[in-house]
């Protein structure tokens, strides 16, 4: 009689844990890769204070602000983490302080911005203040020279790598701004190129670089460790708090996250001008709270999206669950106590 009982609690049980493990899978799976909705917007088409002409680069320095590069504008501009203008730094020209075509951007840990200046085939230090601290290269092909520069990075131990576009490979300097090394970009098929658009530094030190569709991974030695395609012409590059990898998709007009494995979760795909849309978004940034932030180019703005939050009913139910569950555990400890008797 014991073991009849006790076999329709089992069987019971296992219902109940089969029933909860459907409830409990999909909310673990919320909280790991949530869906995202639009916030705001910061800026707009103009020259103004807080204004742009086709940003490139976006940005966050320790203390929360939002950094932007302006593309043609030829300045940096500095915001509040809700998209207040701050300040501006650095002007168009080719002379001290200025920059010609900033694209990507990167903020070491006393937040000093550094500025991929493309058309100056420079990089440029800014302080936290917008003042000018210094300029790294020049045009060339030899060590620490640059080819149209797109994109940066900085490593734990403050040093700065750079994607020297046109020249086909990554650079590596102090944060003095000394030559350290370089390694080159694998070849590609004849009817692609070697572009390196984005650079991003995981937390093992690893450098990963967008290469125009492609994204590499490769050790500081500059040993390729993995490749996989991104679903388009892949720009900017960045990681979340998850280690997972967001990709600034300029042919495709979308955002989106993979695993480190390269496995696709998400994208964010509303082209036009409306909000909430973008078209040719050319970098994207995750700030403090995990919200992502991307350069809305070809409509002159910034553009905010924020996780979905967890729909509370399966929270709820997997509460509900739980008390089962607990339930069960102590019947089958009873079965498994009286079969030792």
């Amino acid at each position: 009689m014991f073991n009849r009982i006790t076999n329709r609690l089992e069987a019971e049980c296992r219902r109940i844990a089969f029933a909860g493990a459907l409830l409990i899978a999909p909310v673990a799976c919320l909280a790991a890769n949530p869906a995202y909705q639009y916030v705001r917007t910061v800026g707009s088409l103009g020259s103004g204070d807080g204004q742009f002409h086709q940003p490139w680069g976006v940005a966050f320095d320790p203390e929360g602000n939002l950094w932007v590069s302006d593309w043609i504008g030829g300045r940096l501009e500095k915001f509040t983490g809700d998209g207040t203008f701050i300040q501006s730094a650095g002007s168009l020209g080719s002379g001290v302080g200025q920059v010609n075509r900033p694209t990507g951007l990167a903020i070491d840990s006393s937040g000093n911005v550094w500025v991929a200046d493309t058309n100056n085939n420079r990089v440029d230090e800014f302080g936290t203040g917008g003042s000018f601290i210094q300029s790294i290269g020049m045009q060339g092909s030899g060590n620490g020279q640059f080819n149209a520069p797109e994109a940066l990075a900085i490593d734990q131990s403050g040093n700065v790598w750079v994607a020297d576009t046109s020249n086909g490979r990554v650079q590596e300097f102090s944060g003095g701004g000394a030559y350290i090394s370089q390694f080159q970009l694998p070849g590609r098929p004849v009817d692609h190129f070697t572009s390196a658009r984005g650079l991003a530094i995981d937390e093992s030190g690893n450098v990963w670089v967008s290469d125009f569709g492609m994204i590499q991974k490769f050790a500081p030695s500059g040993t390729l460790l993995q490749t996989f395609n991104s679903l388009g012409a892949s720009f900017g590059i960045t990681f979340d708090a998850g280690g997972n990898i967001w990709v600034a998709d300029e042919n495709n007009w979308q955002i989106e996250q993979y695993t480190p494995a390269g496995i696709l979760i998400q994208k964010i795909d509303s082209a036009g001008s409306g909000p909430g849309q973008f078209e040719f978004p050319t970098d994207v940034a995750v700030d403090s709270f995990g919200n992502v932030w991307l350069a809305d180019n070809f409509n002159s703005r910034v553009e905010e999206f924020a996780p979905v939050p967890e729909p509370s009913s399966l929270l709820l139910s997997c509460w509900a669950v739980m008390p089962l569950a607990v339930s069960c555990s102590k019947l089958l400890r009873a079965r498994s106590a009286a079969a030792a008797q």
